[in-house]
């Protein structure tokens, strides 16, 4: 499904009703025949997400239950989102957040991870990884392998078994350690690291993969190769307040990180995914 991430920052006035503030910072970039907005496509829909896919944003210890989190939306169906992930959000106020590079839950759950798997790796036969099990289901060399049958040979190995059962965390993301990591052959061989360096690896905080919204109004691209300006509605000359963000493709991760972490404490983050 073709589509977009962004994260969009609101001011604290946008807490009663954050679906509505959303649509109106949204609007000037969805409309097809705004000139300023030259992406070539215009989105059908969007909504909230990242609590429960780990796309979303770290909780700062101790604010877990805090009623003024965001968690996922219902879906394009109208059903009802996802839970999140534990120690994971769609958004909230900055305060709420842990947008360090080494997210202390993420660091926590990366160590609980290396932990667990090497204290089963004693008791079972090492497990192989999925490319093994995709050589193996393959009807002949001229043909793609069945990724239902690669997917059962490698979860029915006895350690990836004990790991799904024993492991805190339910979810498909690699990033969050999930049993579904070990999928992918390079997660299998991460756990050769010795603990410190597999925790450096899987509880880094990129930041990647999303544009940004500022609260002054500039859609950033994720590339950085596009700004747009939504209260002008035609080309511009105009810049975001943080001249910072308007830089070059490997300049703007690190200037993306010290705009979130510098807006006001109370401005809402919030993680948007739109179909196009």
């Amino acid at each position: 499904m073709a589509g977009f991430s962004v994260t969009v920052c609101l001011p604290a006035a946008a807490a009663p009703d954050v679906t509505a503030a959303l649509g109106a910072a949204l609007a000037p970039f969805g409309d097809m025949s705004d000139s300023c907005w030259d992406r070539g496509w215009f989105w059908d829909s969007w909504r909230i997400e990242g609590g429960a896919d780990g796309h979303g944003f770290w909780i700062a210890p101790g604010r877990e239950a805090d009623p003024r989190l965001i968690h996922d939306g219902p879906d394009y169906r109208g059903r009802a989102g996802l839970r999140s992930l534990p120690g994971h959000c769609a958004g909230g106020p900055r305060e709420l957040l842990d947008l360090s590079e080494r997210p202390a839950v993420g660091v926590m759950l990366a160590g609980v991870t290396w932990d667990l798997w090497h204290r089963l790796a004693s008791d079972y036969p090492p497990a192989l990884p999925q490319s093994v099990f995709a050589d193996r289901c393959r009807p002949s060399p001229h043909h793609e392998f069945d990724d239902d049958a690669v997917r059962a040979e490698f979860e029915a190995q006895p350690l990836v078994q004990a790991f799904q059962a024993a492991h805190p965390l339910d979810c498909v993301d690699p990033a969050l350690f999930s049993a579904d990591s070990l999928s992918h052959p390079d997660e299998l061989m991460m756990f050769a690291a010795d603990r410190e360096g597999f925790v450096e690896e899987v509880a880094r905080q990129s930041f990647g993969g999303w544009d940004l919204l500022t609260l002054d109004g500039f859609w950033i691209e994720e590339d950085s190769l596009g700004v747009s300006h939504g209260a002008c509605g035609r080309p511009c000359g105009h810049v975001p307040a943080d001249a910072s963000l308007d830089l070059g493709r490997h300049g703007f991760a690190k200037a993306r990180r010290r705009y979130l972490q510098a807006i006001p404490q109370e401005s809402l983050l919030v993680r948007v995914h739109g179909h196009y």
